[in-house]
């Protein structure tokens, strides 16, 4: 996941999705978890170290951490399936918007005014389009098998297992500030 999360994160205090006024996020469990979680920012700079650096999908790392807060540790398989389930959709529709907003990040094209507003519009539709993946990740995950553990070892484990599946470690001081992260976040302690 990018950038894009913390602006969607106050795009939605603001204006909360589904059309209700009462503050509530529409979406998934994942979804919310997903806002809250990535809305810190060393979570949010670790994520997109990660991928750049490691080629990682925020949305399947926010995924296992979300599915560690569970209580619930995935196979390699599992989480080899859940790549390969979504991976079209990512390099389809979610990379080209993603390239498409970075290129309108500098604001030199047609006037900062018009790049600006039309780079806005081109975040919500990537945003869109994460949260899809997402709301898809979520349903395809109730189908697998997993073994149950502590949150903290259930993140390690499935971290581990998207090791596995991408052929190499993750960066080892962003994979450690996301565990650390996560466990302030499952203890409830300095959550935004």
């Amino acid at each position: 996941m990018m950038v894009v999360r913390h602006w969607y994160a106050s795009f939605v205090r603001d204006r909360p999705l589904g059309g209700d006024m009462t503050g509530e996020i529409a979406g998934s469990d994942f979804w919310r978890f997903s806002l809250k979680f990535y809305g810190r920012p060393e979570v949010r700079d670790m994520c997109l170290l990660l991928q750049e650096a490691n080629a990682a999908d925020v949305n399947i790392i926010l995924y296992l951490f979300y599915i560690g807060g569970e209580r619930r540790v995935l196979a390699a398989e599992s989480i080899l399936d859940l790549v390969e389930f979504v991976e079209t959709w990512r390099k389809n529709v979610v990379l080209p918007m993603r390239q498409i907003r970075r290129k309108l990040d500098d604001g030199v094209y047609l006037g900062q005014g018009s790049a600006e507003t039309y780079r806005q519009r081109i975040m919500g539709a990537e945003i869109e389009a994460e949260r899809l993946q997402q709301e898809a990740m979520f349903e395809r995950g109730k189908s697998f098998v997993f073994r149950e553990n502590t949150p903290i070892l259930a993140a390690k484990g499935n971290l581990s297992g998207y090791e596995a599946v991408l052929g190499h470690s993750l960066q080892i001081k962003a994979r450690t500030d996301l565990l650390v992260a996560f466990s302030e976040h499952a203890n409830g302690v300095s959550d935004p």
